[in-house]
């Protein structure tokens, strides 16, 4: 963005000193979309906080209470700021997204203490000083535990390698950061702020809050009954355990994968092909017409054009060229026809009708940098080297047989083997005959027809380049050649045609090569509308890699490859999460028994956070890998907060385990589902995101509100069975009730 705006300043500066009616316009600049992509962002965030206030505000009743809290937002967001500076990270989408999901994470420390606090307060007549510090003494563990589980989740993750271990890194880093500061402002600010701030009579709450207790009171008996029904009726719970488990591998299996979301980043590009060898001139043409056709579309901004350029085969072809197509900013295009991807169909259909040529009409890649082209990218490799021609059959049908799989709506190649062209045999006896040296012979061909370097000079303060060529017109034809001369070694002219032989051939204009075999690209672009995502499309291209011809082979580029890649890093990343939160609880309670009831809770908000995937048709991306990593830190959060009283009750309290259950049930419910769903609150504005940068918000929020709201739902219902079963389990094996954690 710095680079940008300078530039712009730059050429604003230029511009004075340029000759009358000379100006400029900037055609394409890929920040546009960084920029409006981050103001949507901090406009998310920011209602993000209004919605959570609210939210406290709704279960504490009072505005004194919802306060402290509150302080604990713009405290931790500072603090995370300051953090994220010294450490030389910067404020981008993905440091921003973990902004967003702290502020409801961040509230939630403040909120326990609050909760609890009140609740002392309220059973037991006590003022504020006196609840305060016997509160801390209930919940500063859970705390602790609490927002260690979650920088025990994140950091495992931040060591992961390449682009998915970047993004990992980064949201991670941000994450912890902020629920390290709110864990110690809970710890401090917060107990010193309620000691000051709660009175022991707020006064009669309005009908709102009066209303809302009076449903919550009934929720939470209903809730009280149902436990208390699970926990004395073990086989039935059992069997519920085991049909979610087995539930959530199906749905795993069900839902498609993709790598980073494809946006509408505000352009669209088209590369122009026209048949092999056209001319510059007839290119011109042809790109005169997708012009116009892109020039009346009022969606459309300014269009840039680059004759003679294919920016699929990055190459310089008289026969290609290269359409930005920049569209008007994302709030004068509200209408779903004016969307990119409405505009690349109706412009890929429009185009297709155009007769002299083939333009193909796609969007950016999801990271710059990664390709040319959204969708997947196939390379196939010439392992034997058998020849452009034999790459361009097996390239041709791989497209034919891709085209027909219904995972993938288009695919197509540039490559190409059938350009005109013309092979000089050397007559080299001939020559060494005639005295002529076959490296004068070769500098005569360059120079005459692809031009030489001589030197530069200097006129009037300027330097120019010296090039020598034959003009165009004493080099179109083959009997060209007939009027090139070469000296000999007796200094007589020898004519070129007398040494050479034309042999017309057809062969590839641009040959690549990938792993430094022979190479030919297929894009393609997955069948969305018919519920398929790139990961489908691309496990249906390795299925065709089957039918290669033998001494061909197929790998990934551009994206597909960080897709693979990231694809292989999901599982480690979970099971990274997963077994570093374990050996942490293990370490709090002294027990390998206890963090299971803690760590079964953490599948059924994955779950949740897959079912709202599917309901919205979403692939399960990076940013869905993400939240789902997040969801083990906040489903074992609301585990501690049920599994740590019970143990106390059980433990400290000699209190019956099955009362025990119901009792830890019914002491944390209301603050579990408090700090549920405020951070839910805090989830909610990115599922309903929109304009710049919506897709990448809706993926990561789809997936963590749908597994907040099913950990708040199942998991309330059943982290107390997994505590009764575990607990038991443990006695069993001490042959007795167990003592309490030193």
């Amino acid at each position: 963005l710095a680079v940008a705006e300078s530039v712009k300043e730059k050429m604003h500066e230029l511009s004075t000193y340029f000759p009358a009616g000379v100006d400029y316009i900037i055609g394409h600049d890929t920040t546009e979309f960084i920029e409006a992509s981050l103001d949507e962002t901090v406009e998310t965030l920011i209602f993000t906080i209004i919605l959570v206030i609210f939210v406290t505000y709704l279960f504490l009743g009072s505005v004194r209470a919802t306060l402290i809290p509150t302080i604990a937002v713009p405290v931790s967001i500072i603090g995370t700021l300051a953090a994220l500076y010294f450490l030389g990270m910067t404020i981008n989408t993905v440091t921003l997204f973990a902004l967003i999901l702290a502020i409801g994470v961040v509230v939630d420390d403040a909120i326990i203490v609050v909760e609890n606090v009140e609740r002392i307060m309220h059973d037991e007549g006590l003022e504020a000083r006196p609840a305060t510090e016997q509160a801390m003494r209930e919940v500063a563990g859970p705390i602790f535990a609490t927002s260690m589980v979650l920088a025990a989740v994140f950091g495992p993750t931040m060591l992961l390698p390449g682009i998915t271990g970047q993004m990992f890194a980064q949201f991670g880093a941000t994450l912890v950061i902020s629920v390290l500061i709110s864990m110690v402002n809970a710890l401090s600010l917060s107990p010193a702020l309620c000691s000051l701030l709660l009175k022991s009579g707020h006064g009669e709450p309005n009908f709102l809050i009066r209303g809302f207790n009076k449903g919550f009171s009934a929720v939470t008996k209903a809730y009280v009954a149902i436990v208390r029904w699970m926990a004395n009726n073990v086989v039935v719970s059992l069997g519920v355990i085991g049909a979610l488990f087995g539930l959530l591998y199906y749905l795993f299996t069900l839902l498609p994968t993709s790598f980073i979301p494809d946006e509408d980043k505000g352009f669209f590009m088209v590369d122009v092909q026209l048949p092999a060898a056209a001319s510059l001139n007839r290119t011109g043409e042809y790109m005169d017409q997708v012009t116009q056709a892109l020039m009346a579309d009022p969606a459309i901004e300014t269009v840039l054009t680059v004759n003679g350029f294919s920016i699929l085969n990055t190459a310089l072809q008289s026969n290609a060229g290269m359409v930005i197509a920049k569209l008007k900013p994302w709030d004068e295009r509200k209408e779903p026809e004016q969307h990119q991807f409405a505009l690349q169909k109706k412009y890929q259909a429009m185009f297709a009708q155009m007769s002299g040529g083939r333009a193909l009409v796609f969007g950016a890649p999801a990271i710059p940098g990664l390709g040319a082209v959204a969708g997947f990218s196939y390379v196939v490799q010439d392992t034997q080297s058998q020849g452009a021609q034999t790459l361009s059959e097996a390239t041709s049908a791989q497209v034919l047989e891709a085209m027909q799989q219904p995972e993938i709506i288009r695919a197509f190649t540039t490559f190409r083997a059938d350009y005109p062209q013309i092979w000089l045999e050397v007559d080299r006896v001939k020559a060494k005959t005639l005295g002529v040296a076959i490296s004068d012979l070769f500098l005569t061909l360059q120079t005459q027809m692809g031009g030489f370097y001589i030197n530069d000079f200097n006129l009037f303060g300027k330097t120019y380049r010296v090039m020598v060529q034959a003009d165009a017109e004493f080099r179109q034809e083959e009997g060209d050649l007939a009027n090139l001369y070469v000296t000999n070694n007796r200094g007589e002219q020898i004519s070129v045609a007398t040494l050479v032989k034309t042999v017309p051939e057809q062969g590839a204009d641009v040959l690549y090569r990938y792993n430094t075999y022979d190479s030919a690209t297929i894009n393609g672009v997955p069948n969305a509308p018919g519920g398929f995502s790139s990961g489908d499309a691309m496990n249906a291209m390795a299925e065709l890699s089957k039918n290669l011809p033998p001494g061909y082979k197929y790998d990934w580029t551009d994206s597909s490859y960080e897709e693979r890649k990231s694809g292989n890093m999901a599982p480690i990343a979970l099971g990274m999460s997963l077994l570093f939160t374990f050996l942490f609880l293990a370490a709090l309670y002294e027990s390998f028994l206890t963090p299971v009831a803690i760590i079964f809770s953490v599948p059924i908000a994955m779950i949740g956070a897959l079912v709202g995937l599917l309901l919205y048709q979403q692939p399960l991306s990076l940013y869905g890998q993400i939240g789902m990593v997040l969801l083990v830190g906040m489903a074992s959060k609301t585990a501690i907060l049920i599994v740590e009283f019970g143990k106390s009750l059980r433990e400290r309290e000699k209190m019956d385990l099955i009362e025990a259950t119901v009792e830890s049930a019914r002491l944390r419910f209301r603050p579990v589902m408090m700090t549920g769903l405020a951070f839910v609150a805090g989830v909610f504005p990115l599922i309903i995101a929109s304009g710049a940068g919506a897709a990448s918000r809706i993926s990561l929020g789809l997936s963590v509100f749908g597994g907040t709201i099913m950990a708040a739902i199942g998991g309330t219902l059943l982290v107390p069975i997994f505590f009764r079963l575990v607990q038991a389990l443990r006695e069993k094996v001490h042959r007795g009730p167990t003592p309490p954690p030193e």
